[in-house]
């Protein structure tokens, strides 16, 4: 029965060890001091706000948080609740601006990933009251399905946020070092420039999540040496 537990044991701590080396690293951010303080850009149907990242070594994205202004609970009503958007990743093309008019040629730009996704709300940042009412904003992530990219820039675009009531839904602008712009999907007017908004992507640095880093491989090595010893010590 010792020798049961100590194993057991070992193994919970070589777990432990893994999941801590298998947490995504921060690919890229773009918040700032001005995160959850400024304004918001309206991204409810059909606007759409557009923001560049870099990849500096080749990458697995899994995830990205961003920062959104919602509505406040006024008048006993029940407070705005994120519930999707949609959102894509794009290569650069040697363009500023991905927001192109027709909206639906961005899908021609060789998108590397895209989808409606639920959001998951992590935290909320502040209370913020304007010349409209009470906003609330959060931090909200999105999971990506392992979208593999080599180092370049490229564009995070996010749209059609789908709120729990008929509100407003606005992407937070942080200032960052992000080229931006916005557009409004039904319309013939071109892109419009704007400050860059607050987002964070998050991945796997080896490219391959699949593939096990050294640091992984490591300590895989240190557990299992860890129960043979134990192991030993028992018998």
């Amino acid at each position: 029965m010792k020798k049961r537990f100590v194993s057991i044991a070992a193994l919970a701590v070589l777990t432990i060890a893994l999941e801590g080396a298998a947490s995504a690293a921060m690919i890229y951010d773009n918040t700032t001091a001005s995160t959850g303080q400024t304004a918001g850009w309206l991204i409810t149907f059909p606007f759409a706000a557009a923001n560049s990242f870099n990849v500096s070594t080749t990458s697995t994205l899994t995830s990205f948080n961003f920062w959104v202004w919602e509505q406040s609970a006024t008048g006993g009503a029940a407070p705005d609740v994120l519930k999707t958007v949609d959102w894509y990743i794009a290569t650069d093309n040697g363009i500023n601006a991905p927001l192109q008019y027709p909206f639906q040629n961005i899908l021609s730009y060789n998108q590397y990933g895209g989808a409606t996704s639920s959001v998951t709300p992590c935290s909320q940042c502040t209370s913020v009251n304007t010349s409209t009412g009470w906003y609330n904003v959060f931090e909200e992530s999105v999971s990506i399905p392992n979208v593999l990219l080599t180092p370049g820039k490229y564009w995070l675009v996010i749209n059609n946020a789908v709120p729990s009531s008929k509100n407003l839904i606005y992407w937070d602008i942080s200032n960052g070092s992000s080229l931006a712009y916005y557009a409004n999907s039904t319309a013939s007017d071109p892109p419009t420039s704007i400050n860059s908004e607050s987002f964070q992507i998050l991945g796997d640095t080896t490219g391959d999540s699949s593939t096990p880093e050294p640091g992984t491989l490591a300590m895989l090595s240190t557990g299992l040496l860890l129960m043979a010893g134990a192991c030993r010590r028992m018998n």
